[in-house]
């Protein structure tokens, strides 16, 4: 896939990723709240949608790992087989945007 495409595809995760956080609750297992990662996801979208790279790509890639806050409320607010798509998406796109 062309950098452009993949990088149009990491800004549909993100603004995806943005609209799950905002509808989504706490979870007793995760370490950071919905709101926490918000923020994150929200200064990495506006920066891949101003210059075409994440702002903290570590910061994203380290959201993604299994058992991490993201996953843990994406699984207690219903969003799990999503979030799955979501990673799988963003993992794609991650290398022309980093």
């Amino acid at each position: 896939m062309e950098t452009e495409a993949m990088k149009d595809n990491m800004e549909k995760v993100l603004t995806h990723l943005e609209s799950f956080l905002c509808d989504s609750e706490e979870s007793m297992f995760s370490s950071k709240t919905p709101e926490e990662l918000l923020v994150v996801v929200s200064a990495n979208l506006a920066s891949v949608k101003s210059t075409g790279y994440l702002s903290s790509p570590e910061q994203m890639v380290n959201m993604f790992l299994p058992t991490a806050s993201l996953q843990e409320i994406a699984m207690d607010n219903g969003w799990g087989s999503q979030y799955v798509e979501l990673a799988d998406h963003f993992e794609q796109a991650l290398e022309s945007c980093s």
